[in-house]
């Protein structure tokens, strides 16, 4: 058995018996499993999550001259995980919502997140600088926003220059926005759009709020997710609370969850509910977890 299919194999089981940690009410499914063709579908999210499309867009982690909000955007689509045994698509929502808050968590910003230097302009890579830069002589960025060029890497994931795959383009959405931050992100490899997601943050002196939606896809699968958090501060520190969905709905695969109660240097979690559905046959858990998980 492949790894993929040993990993997805005990997603599989995991998910029958998520009652490992904590107090777990599992309700029955309404009916029985294609176990085969359950673990076809954690093979597919996983396909849709390893394409050349990603590996690609991962070189502009480091190169491009974005920090803060931009810059963490670009970081966060760079490192999506598929869900694995270990977390129940954890991973994935967790490290999207950790790249949108990322600097920007501790302070009030204000609008634009994409400054008036950059917008509308095109950025290349320049092999001698290792980095991005504006390339004067290039249309077609977003008008408040930026774009930048894909190429295909190297085993070091280094761009080749004379090799364009594809395009970024990084939006500024919130200018006429009442939340702090709408940021809105488009990957197009070839003639596809890849990957498509919206990040709106609104954050207060003693709470915030997260909403991510969006669709990532290859040649064959779509997947569309769906996150929400909110955070509020107490006398032990933050306390985050997120929902999300997953789906992949031309196979009728969805995971559907909510955590309640993590806290931000612990990871720990109070509780967690969880839906796993593979076209007819669903698998339902509340696990009530106090000392984390």
């Amino acid at each position: 058995m492949s790894n993929t299919r040993s990993r997805a194999a005990a997603l599989l089981a995991l998910s029958l018996a998520v009652a490992a940690c904590g107090d777990t009410i599992a309700e029955p499914e309404p009916q029985e499993l294609d176990t085969e063709a359950a673990v076809a579908d954690y093979e597919a999210l996983e396909g849709v999550l390893d394409g050349a499309a990603l590996s690609d867009f991962g070189a502009l982690a480091s190169r491009t001259p974005f920090g803060g909000p931009a810059g963490a955007a670009i970081a966060s689509a760079a490192e999506l995980q598929a869900p694995s045994a270990r977390d129940d698509g954890r991973a994935f929502v967790l490290g999207l919502l950790r790249g949108v808050r990322a600097n920007h968590q501790d302070r009030p910003l204000a609008a634009p997140i994409i400054s008036d230097t950059h917008r509308g302009q095109t950025l290349v890579y320049n092999p001698e600088t290792d980095e991005y830069e504006v390339d004067p002589e290039r249309d077609g960025a977003p008008e408040t926003g930026v774009r930048l060029i894909i190429y295909e890497t190297d085993a070091a994931g280094v761009p080749n220059v004379d090799e364009e795959v594809g395009y970024a383009d990084l939006i500024d959405e919130g200018d006429d926005s009442e939340e702090e931050i709408v940021l809105r992100l488009i990957l197009v490899h070839g003639t596809t759009t890849v990957l498509d997601y919206r990040a709106a943050v609104d954050i207060g002196e003693t709470s915030g709020t997260i909403a991510v939606d969006g669709f990532l896809q290859d040649e064959t699968n779509r997947l569309d997710f769906m996150i929400a958090a909110t955070g509020t501060e107490d006398e032990a520190g933050e306390l985050l609370d997120v929902s999300w969905e997953l789906r992949v709905d031309a196979r009728g695969f969805a995971i559907t969850g909510d955590m309640t109660g993590i806290r931000e240097e612990t990871d720990e979690i109070g509780s967690i509910e969880l839906s796993v559905r593979h076209r007819l046959a669903e698998m339902r858990a509340v696990v009530s977890a106090p000392d984390g998980i």
